[in-house]
């Protein structure tokens, strides 16, 4: 906490979060991205790779969470107007979720969110990368390419605001130490790859708009 955050306008502020999945529904142990992946999972001692079979089963785990492998599906945007809040959920292949998010953040002075700053706008950067410029569509205030954290002050990241401290917290847990109910009724992170993949898309796109909704709700608990 500290006067700058204290003194923020919340209808300044663009709230959002992503929901990505791993690229493939499967890894192909034949494929150039088992071959990377597996690589990645070596042992850095001895150079050892893993098996085939826990190359695969990690790959279904946590491969939506690695960059490179991942894929984003959804981002959940919200802001609040007149004590009103107003939440979406951007839809449609990943460059057009991305423009649609980049042009949106232009109406806005700050943006606001969960690990946004080491992990949602670098991801949102550099998938963006695949498709078109990013400096086109992504004001210059909240691209992160380059820049320290110090030069990032019109991204608000909630992970930052309980002060400086070496653990993390989850976001979880910043709602349980503020009084506020988990947005995880339904499904957690760890399930979004799979529940997309079964087609249950709706949930995963319900879930993002219940973490962009508790996300408001936290900042104003920590306002």
């Amino acid at each position: 906490m500290n006067t700058l955050f204290k003194r923020m306008n919340i209808e300044d502020i663009l709230f959002f979060d992503l929901e990505c999945i791993r690229k493939n529904k499967e890894l192909n142990e034949n494929s150039k991205e088992f071959e990377l992946y597996r690589k990645k999972l070596r042992d850095r001692e001895t150079d050892e790779l893993p098996s085939i079979e826990y190359t695969q089963n990690h790959y279904e785990k946590q491969g939506g969470l690695r960059f490179g492998y991942n894929t984003i599906v959804t981002i959940g945007v919200g802001y609040v107007r007149a004590g009103e809040v107003y939440i979406k959920a951007l839809v449609g292949t990943e460059d057009e979720i991305l423009k649609q998010f980049f042009n949106l953040t232009k109406t806005f002075k700050y943006i606001s969110g969960f690990n946004v700053m080491y992990f949602d706008m670098p991801l949102c950067i550099l998938n963006a990368g695949k498709y078109f410029d990013v400096t086109e569509y992504l004001p210059e205030q909240f691209n992160t390419v380059l820049k320290k954290s110090w030069n990032l002050d019109k991204i608000i990241d909630l992970i930052d605001v309980k002060g400086t401290h070496y653990a993390n917290m989850s976001f979880d847990e910043l709602l349980y130490h503020f009084g506020l109910d988990s947005s995880k009724t339904d499904i957690d992170g760890s399930q979004v790859s799979e529940t997309w993949y079964n087609g249950e898309q709706d949930r995963v796109i319900e879930y993002v708009k219940q973490d962009v909704f508790q996300t408001i709700n936290l900042f104003c608990k920590m306002q």
